[in-house]
């Protein structure tokens, strides 16, 4: 009974860290940018110049690239999701080293520091209303 107790703490707190490490977008971010994509015209270029490329190629060679990347995509998103459930694997697993007290706390350390980091992001986005007025005052 303890041992399945402890594997359900284990899970909890995995589940917990994924959802609260920056790995995962927000919900509130994907929106915006499924809006933008479906705002796209459907024959624009697909994909995203690698940095500094933007003033070296022409026209031919960013349609190249926009394949190249097309062609790897899958396969990226593929490792991307291995690598996810991985990472879970192993925070289950080092999250069963601790005892159910270790894990409470843990679980205590993670729900301080989610909250914390949601009120300097509302913070953030005050000052940035805040400076935002200010410079249309002026």
């Amino acid at each position: 009974m303890t041992r399945k107790l402890l594997f359900g703490l284990s899970a909890l707190v995995a589940a917990m860290s994924l959802c609260s490490s920056s790995i995962l977008p927000a919900a509130d971010d994907a929106a915006p940018k499924a809006k933008a994509k479906a705002a796209k015209d459907d024959d624009s270029p697909k994909g995203r110049l690698p940095a500094h490329y933007a003033d070296l190629v022409d026209g031919e060679q960013k349609d190249k690239i926009y394949a190249i990347q097309a062609e790897y995509e899958p396969q990226i998103k593929q490792l991307q999701t291995a690598l996810k459930e991985v990472t879970a694997k192993r925070d289950a697993a080092i999250a069963a080293v601790l005892t159910p007290a270790q894990q409470e706390k843990l679980a205590k350390v993670e729900a301080d520091m989610k909250a914390k980091k949601k009120a300097k992001a509302m913070d953030d986005k005050t000052k940035d209303a805040d400076n935002t007025a200010a410079a249309k005052a002026n």
